[in-house]
Order: structure tokens, then C-alpha cells, then sequence
């Protein structure tokens, strides 16, 4: 009986060994650069860019999270796309997680903001694209964006405004609206470029949006509902297959 439990102990054990060694080598191949930046307005974002080494200028992937949550909540997914030869920058959006000073060192946290501030995020997304030109190994006529919930409006906002000719955008539990903007209208000035969304089947408003995307995309368009009541990045967490999925939307479209 003891030796059985030590076989089975020894074999968990170089399991998780084999596993930690196999992800600190895919960690050492690539460098976490903490990212700071001023808005117009005087907000101080901050972030990560993920960045693995490659003699070739690299893609760039933007994760934008939901309201009223962080950069974190995206887990090891920006591990996994730099492993996939892609730059990786993870943004706090303005009032969450570490986004919450002002120049002056004085809070703002998203609970307090009204309309005009939430509408001021595209452009912080932009000017977030603005700051990796300092990086000269990233290709910034290759950039994706992903965002949930809040995030995924954003994407559309941030990609409709053209400074950047965003390759692709993925919008995971959309809404048609983003605080009296149409989504709809935006993705029209979007063009044609490639169009992901995903939504579960029980958020009704995100599966609405989904629908009427569909019918005003121009360009290459994909949609996936899932048999689950999760919205934003509750519906991430709760399917892992998002990532693949994602990943190989990704794939061939930077």
C-alpha cells in the first residue's frame, strides 16, 4: 500500500515539475515591461506589454477587460499569445485597478464616472497604441484588439477611429450601445476589416447585439454563442475554449 501511494505521490510530483519547468522556459523567452502613460485629461494609465524575443518585428494583441475589472483578470492568457509570436498589451482601463490616479496623485474610481468620462476610453486606447511606437520591435500596422463586456465596446470605439488600421477585433458579450454611442454605427466607420463575436446564449442584450452585428458587417465576420448565462469576462473564465477559439481567429488575420 505505501509503495503505491509513493508511485502515485512521485508521479504527481514530476508532473508538476515537468509542467513548472515547461512554463518558466516559455516565461524565460519572453520579457514583461510594466507601461505608463498620461491621458489628455490627465489620468496616469498603467499596464503590461508582453513582449517574447523574435529576431522579426511582432503582431500586437491589446486585452481590454470588463467594468469594474483589471488587467489580471485575463489570467495567463497574455502568456499564451506571446507564446504564439505576439506582443501583448494589458491595460487597466481608466477608474480600475491600478488606473485610478491623476497627475495630481488624486483617485478616480469608474463608480464615479458619468457618460462623458466612460466615452473618453477609446481614445485612451489609442493613446496606449500611441506609447508602443517606444518599441521598436513591434509592427503597429498588425494590431488586434480583444476586449469584454465594457472592453469589447471599446475595441469597436477604439478601432473605428481609424489612427490605427486595427487588423481585427474580437468582442466577447458585446452591447449596442456604448453610453449613448452606437456600436452599430461605429462598426460601420470600422469598414470592412475582420469582425469576432462572441456572446452567451442566456445575456440576452449581448446575443441581441451579436445578431444585429451580423447583419451590418462588412468584411469577414464570425460569431459564436455559448449555452451558458456567463456576460464579459465571466463567459471567458467559464469556457477555455474561448482562448483557442481566439487564437485561431488570430491566426492568419495579423
Amino acid at each position: 500500500m505505501f509503495k503505491k501511494f509513493l508511485v502515485y505521490f512521485l508521479i504527481i510530483f514530476l508532473g508538476c515539475f515537468v509542467y513548472t519547468e515547461a512554463y518558466g522556459a516559455k516565461a524565460s523567452k519572453m520579457k514583461s515591461l510594466p507601461v505608463e502613460y498620461n491621458t489628455d485629461d490627465g489620468m496616469i494609465i498603467k499596464g503590461n506589454l508582453f513582449i517574447p524575443k523574435s529576431k522579426e518585428k511582432l503582431p500586437v494583441v491589446i486585452l481590454l477587460h470588463s467594468l469594474g475589472g483589471t488587467q489580471k483578470n485575463w489570467g495567463k492568457f497574455p502568456y499564451n499569445l506571446a507564446s504564439k509570436g505576439y506582443a501583448v498589451l494589458t491595460i487597466d482601463l481608466r477608474g480600475h485597478g491600478q488606473s485610478i490616479y491623476n497627475r495630481k496623485m488624486q483617485k478616480r474610481y469608474w463608480q464615479n464616472f458619468n457618460a462623458d468620462i466612460f466615452r473618453k476610453y477609446p481614445k485612451d486606447v489609442v493613446l496606449g497604441i500611441d506609447n508602443l511606437r517606444n518599441y521598436k520591435q513591434l509592427d503597429l500596422s498588425r494590431i488586434a484588439i480583444i476586449g469584454s463586456g465594457l472592453g469589447a465596446n471599446t475595441a469597436a470605439m477604439s478601432a473605428a477611429m481609424r489612427k490605427y488600421q486595427i487588423k481585427t477585433i474580437v468582442m466577447i458579450s458585446p452591447a449596442e450601445k456604448f453610453y449613448g454611442e452606437s456600436i452599430l454605427l461605429k462598426l460601420v466607420d470600422y469598414g470592412d476589416r475582420p469582425v469576432f463575436a462572441i456572446a452567451g446564449e442566456n445575456d440576452r442584450l449581448s446575443v441581441a447585439a451579436v445578431d444585429k452585428i451580423s447583419k451590418i458587417a462588412q468584411g469577414e465576420y464570425r460569431e459564436v454563442v455559448y449555452p451558458s448565462s456567463g456576460s464579459g469576462i465571466l463567459l471567458y473564465k467559464s469556457k477555455p475554449e474561448i482562448k483557442t477559439e481566439i487564437l485561431n481567429w488570430l491566426d492568419g488575420r495579423l
